[in-house]
């Protein structure tokens, strides 16, 4: 059964209420299966997304902002959930960016990153300033920071206007480097999320711009990581055809030895 959220004010009481819905909600297999994809710190007790996209919603029928000031990231599931509320904010785009650009600090697995990201709809509505920021994420010194921005790229900007300038930030992401330390929770290195998700920009940009992404790749300046998983993305798609796929894998096999 849904309990009702739209609340006026939130009080402590309030949220251990929404942290028993929560509990009440867990399905233990997809629990271990999530576990299994996504590596957290942070507690996993296996809610499906649809259940916290709805709880979101009624959320944010009330008043968000209190629930903003006393909601936690405790869990994988609070975490996410802070999120998708705060993506439903209406308010003006630099409040939403200063809140958002606090909420990042939270950020230490794919999931609550690319969920996230996808769901701020306002960047529609606020290309020019979202562009800027976006610029400053994948100028920062945090990895997760920087993939927020390429997958802002990814979610709200690949078009006529803005190809030409995102295939220059793939090229400029690429020449980054961050702090080689394997993270506490996961045997990855922070760059690997960088790469993928440069990698994953740049797949769709081939997708929608097949002919100024192909040219792009022809010259190599990217990292062969980042050019080999753009590569593998591009030809797991079924919107490609098997002879460009065919010509970009000879591409990755005689990648120059070197830029390795």
């Amino acid at each position: 059964m849904f309990i009702e959220f739209k609340k006026q004010s939130w009080d402590k009481n309030d949220y251990i209420q929404l942290q028993n819905f929560l509990y009440q909600n867990v399905d233990a297999t997809y629990r271990e299966f999530n576990k299994k994809i996504v590596k957290t710190k942070l507690p996993l007790l296996g809610v499906r997304v649809p259940i916290i996209r709805k709880l979101a919603s009624n959320i944010a029928k009330g008043n968000i902002r209190d629930y903003l000031k006393i909601c936690k990231d405790e869990t994988f599931e609070e975490a996410l959930l802070h999120g998708f509320v705060l993506a439903k904010l209406k308010c003006d785009f630099k409040e939403l960016i200063f809140l958002f650009d606090d909420y990042i600090t939270v950020f230490e697995n794919w999931a609550i990153c690319d969920m996230t990201v996808s769901s701020l709809k306002q960047f529609t509505k606020n290309q020019k300033a979202g562009y800027d920021y976006l610029i400053e994420c994948i100028n920062s010194e945090n990895p997760w920071k920087v993939r927020v921005g390429l997958l802002l790229m990814l979610s709200f900007y690949i078009n006529e206007f803005y190809i030409d300038d995102i295939i220059k930030n793939c090229k400029f992401v690429s020449s980054r480097s961050f702090p080689s330390i394997s993270l506490t929770y996961d045997y990855r290195k922070p760059d690997y999320y960088v790469k993928m998700g440069n990698a994953w920009l740049l797949s769709v940009c081939f997708i929608k711009f097949p002919a100024k992404t192909k040219t792009f790749l022809e010259k190599y300046e990217i990292d062969e990581k980042t050019y080999k998983m753009t590569v593998c993305k591009i030809t797991d798609s079924k919107r490609v055809p098997n002879e460009r796929k065919l010509y970009l894998k000879k591409l990755a096999k005689n990648y120059p030895s070197q830029k390795a």
